[in-house]
Formats: structure tokens, sequence, C-alpha cells
């Protein structure tokens, strides 16, 4: 059974191997540590399956709004469900936080998350061009606003 908890610093090292493993331009290891554990904006959980991290998700949290800045699942766990999870237990914590707007950005060739959040009632608001700089992607900005 999949369970979802806040993350600990002692979640970094398995999490930035799930980053490195799903992103072909991984965050830097030092900009992803200080945001998973520094930061005081970012929320961060993880999906634990039998004691073993097997996916994350992060968010900043605003006035009024949150911005979900990065959802990743282990390889062998995908199509699983355990991004779903994930971006519903973000969902709780924006809820838990009063926000009514929630915002991402996701690469345009990204389609199974794309539909992912679509799932969840996220609308797509405009294409950022060149958003990613690594290889000059596009990003498409979503939202869910919830009233």
């Amino acid at each position: 059974m999949i369970e979802v908890r806040r993350s600990t610093p002692e979640d970094f090292k398995k999490v930035y191997q799930i980053e490195c493993e799903s992103y072909k331009h991984p965050w830097g290891m030092l900009d992803f540590y200080d945001d998973f554990v520094e930061n005081p904006r970012s929320v961060w959980f993880v999906a634990v399956e039998c004691d073993v991290v097997i996916g994350f998700a992060g968010l900043w949290i605003g006035v009024e709004e949150m911005h979900i800045v990065n959802v990743a699942v282990t390889k062998s766990q995908r199509k699983k469900g355990v991004g779903k999870t994930l971006v519903c237990q973000l969902l709780k914590q924006a809820e838990s936080e009063n926000i009514s707007k929630i915002f991402l950005e996701v690469r345009k060739s990204n389609i199974p998350a794309i539909n992912l959040y679509k799932g969840f009632g996220f609308r797509e608001m405009y294409v950022r061009k060149g958003y990613y700089q690594e290889d000059g992607e596009d990003g498409i900005v979503m939202i869910l606003e919830n009233k």
C-alpha cells in the first residue's frame, strides 16, 4: 500500500535520485536541496511503499496561491497511480491552506502529465515559448481555480 507523507531531510538522497532518473535536465543538486530542506515556502511530500520512497511532489505556497514545482515517480512505479496520489495530496494541502489558485508549468511534450492535471480540472492558460532553457522546449502554464 502506498503512503504519502511530508518529506524529511533524510528523504533527500532518494528523492534526488528519482529527480535525476526522471528528467533529462534535473534541477542542480544544491538548488534542489535548498528548496527541499531550507525554503520555508516549500512543502514536499513523498510516496512510500514498503519503506521505500517511490515518488515525490513539491509546491511553493504564496498568498492565496500555490505553485506545483515538481512531481516525479520512479520509473518502475509509473502508470500505477502514484503521480495521481501525490497530486491529490498537493490539492489537499491547498485546501487546508485556503488556496484559491494553483499554478504549474509542464513541458508541451509531456502529454501524460498534461492529461493527469486536466483530470483534476486544471486548464491551460498560455504557452511560455522556450521556457525550458536546457533545450528550448515550450512550457504550458496551467491553472486550477478553487471557488
